[in-house]
């Protein structure tokens, strides 16, 4: 019995995806101390939606097939669907790995969430500097982006994403046009922090179980550090429950 799969062996000899996303949505590092082996995940996201996806791996050949079979995986998925891909699917999808290689698919699944949370914190982080940009200029009626992006340092196309959110929720509300642009629809100390991280973000549970709507995990009766997890999660969203946008268009702020 060969010790590879077919499926292994053309992922290896012929990977897909091969390369880098220059300004990309979301990237993701991770290695494995042990083998050496180092993967980086570039993922081009517009709706929500994994438009495109490339990778780059230093590493053995069942490394190579990882990536390059997850990169398949989660391409024109939602981002919520690829957050699901398990190293187990990866190796399904291969066919098999030998047990030694495991952990190759466990880094790619790594690597596709680091990148995923790197798409999100930057949404979140930005989401936050255009509130505060908007309620600092909030007397000149609509605010073109163009301008918030040029006063934040922050890429057009990246405040192009966040906007449709933030209006469907009726954060802020835009015209379009000339002389359209956004504004706020409350008063700064209306918003909290916590509103704009989870509407960007999605939920802040340190823990997938914790997420709303979370299919209930078999272990948690007995799980002993359910516990400590639940109380991290409270004192998360008690802390951003508690920082307004008022608050941090406050200088030197502590």
């Amino acid at each position: 019995m060969a010790l590879y799969s077919e499926k292994v062996m053309d992922h290896f000899r012929n990977p897909r995806n091969v390369g880098v996303i220059e300004n990309a949505d979301g990237v993701g590092k991770v290695g494995n101390a042990k083998c050496g082996d180092i993967m980086e995940i570039y993922l081009k996201i517009d709706n929500d939606i994994i438009t495109d996806a490339k990778f780059e791996t230093f590493g053995c050949g069942s490394a190579i097939a990882s990536s390059s079979m997850a990169t398949e995986m989660i391409k024109g998925k939602p981002v919520s669907e690829a957050a699901q891909l398990t190293n187990k699917a990866v190796t399904e999808a291969l066919d098999g790995l030998p047990p030694q290689k495991i952990h190759c698919s466990v880094l790619a699944e790594e690597a596709i969430k680091k990148a995923l949370d790197d798409y999100y914190q930057k949404n979140g982080g930005y989401a936050l500097r255009v509130m505060i940009d908007l309620a600092e200029h909030q007397k000149e009626a609509y605010i073109p982006m163009k301008d918030v992006a040029k006063r934040q340092h922050i890429s057009l196309k990246y405040i192009e994403k966040i906007m449709p959110v933030l209006t469907k929720n009726q954060i802020v509300e835009g015209v379009h046009g000339k002389g359209g642009g956004y504004r706020l629809t409350r008063e700064p100390k209306d918003y909290t922090v916590r509103e704009i991280l989870e509407l960007t973000e999605g939920d802040l549970a340190p823990v997938a179980c914790l997420e709303c709507g979370a299919t209930p995990c078999d272990k948690t009766e007995n799980c002993r550090t359910l516990p400590m997890w639940t109380d991290f999660y409270k004192l998360i969203n008690e802390f951003f429950d508690g920082i307004t946008i008022a608050d941090l268009m406050k200088e030197n702020r502590v």
